[in-house]
């Protein structure tokens, strides 16, 4: 049962009748509450969250900047394990820190199907920290001389077939107005290093999002009866539909054949698993000739490949989580932190490094991928971990 000055505070908010040091007193209340309190905050008070959460306040300029503040606070868990709940409620609960304007705070609004524009404009990060991931890539072409891909370099590029390659804020498309006869078609291969995120056009209007440190090896033009790409690391595929043309996404020991459908393809060598998560449509995921495995998805669901070379499928696979990255986002749900280490070592190019005894622990967050990484820092040790950036290295200490 929440206390009965928290009910008294959350109806002068309604009113627009509180004062700062009752937003502080209550701002302090709500980083230690317990998910119940918080669950019952949403529940009781959701039209008021609803009516105000969305829109800026002219009283209380800011609105809009702080709920990202109160997801990043709120969001996270302060114990070893906690029971999860949705992650649309618990932006609603978190909605109701955002009363006065935060300093230095922004909140990041995406459109389908695009990259998040990428906030931070420094070119150098502040002593003792680190800037995040831009729009960045190096286009290997057939001859095996590569180009900078980088928002500010809109150029056009030529293969040694004629064929041309635009690219253009963040994206690389190619020029299908002329036929490529077989015998020129040309193999590139877009190579994302840490600290980076692409997004293609293939030659038959695939749409490919790449995550940091990934690789995409394809060909030029399509021609034949099928559609064969290959694929390091993370990426997101629209595919082309063309019944005639199965499009393969290849990776080691995988096969991903569809004809025209939405999916992620998560295959780092450093994780546990290569995960294949399908948003829509249906895909075939197979392994080697020697395993022999093969499964079907549906939508919502996800193949998983572990070390024994064997398929199994997660019928109920977190969309959000698995798609959180290409939104702009890092979300973390019970996860562990080395894996979320994983994702920062990729995304700001950094080594990390662990001191003391360093127990398992688990976290539920929503972070901006803009963000520098001390803000990151500064939201996971309010999990009683503590860490250190030294140079591009982070120091992780209980």
């Amino acid at each position: 049962m929440l206390p009965p000055h928290i009910h008294d505070f959350l109806q002068r908010y309604d009113g627009n009748t509180f004062t700062e040091e009752e937003h502080r007193q209550f701002l302090d209340w709500l980083r230690t509450a317990s998910t119940g309190e918080v669950e019952e905050i949403a529940d009781q008070y959701r039209s008021l969250i609803e009516e105000k959460a969305p829109l800026e306040n002219t009283s209380y300029p800011g609105l809009a900047t702080g709920i990202e503040t109160a997801l990043d606070e709120v969001d996270l868990n302060r114990t070893k394990r906690i029971p999860l709940y949705k992650r649309t409620w618990f932006r609603v609960a978190a909605a109701i820190l955002a009363i006065v304007s935060v300093s230095g705070l922004y909140f990041v609004l995406t459109q389908k199907g695009q990259y998040p524009a990428v906030a931070k404009k420094e070119t150098k990060a502040p002593a003792g920290d680190v800037l995040p991931g831009s729009n960045k890539a190096v286009l290997v072409k057939s001859d095996g001389s590569e180009v900078v891909l980088e928002d500010a370099n809109n150029q056009t590029i030529r293969e040694k077939n004629g064929q041309e390659i635009a690219n253009k804020n963040g994206a690389l498309s190619y020029n299908t107005v002329n036929p490529v006869p077989v015998d020129k078609i040309m193999y590139n291969t877009v190579r994302v290093p840490r600290k980076g995120q692409y997004q293609l056009v293939l030659a038959d209007g695939t749409k490919v999002w790449l995550n940091a440190e990934s690789s995409l090896t394809y060909p030029t033009a399509f021609n034949g009866n099928e559609r064969i790409v290959e694929i390091t690391g993370e990426g997101y595929f629209e595919v082309a539909k063309n019944a005639e043309k199965p499009f393969h996404v290849i990776h080691d020991k995988i096969d991903v054949q569809v004809l025209g459908t939405h999916f992620n393809v998560n295959s780092y060598t450093d994780e546990k698993e290569a995960k294949i998560t399908l948003l829509e449509g249906a895909v075939a995921v197979s392994t080697s000739p020697s395993t022999g495995s093969e499964v079907q998805l549906k939508p919502g669901q996800q193949a998983r490949l572990g070390t024994n070379g064997k398929l199994r499928v997660l019928d109920d696979a977190d969309i959000e989580e698995v798609m959180a990255w290409k939104e702009g986002r890092f979300q973390f749900k019970d996860a562990d932190l080395k894996s979320i280490m994983r994702q920062l070592m990729r995304w700001y190019d950094i080594d990390v490094e662990y001191k003391g005894n360093i127990e398992d622990r688990f976290f539920t967050a929503d972070i901006s991928r803009n963000k520098n990484l001390s803000s990151v820092v500064k939201i996971l040790e309010l999990s009683n971990i503590h860490c250190t950036i030294e140079g591009r290295t982070l120091i992780v200490r209980p």
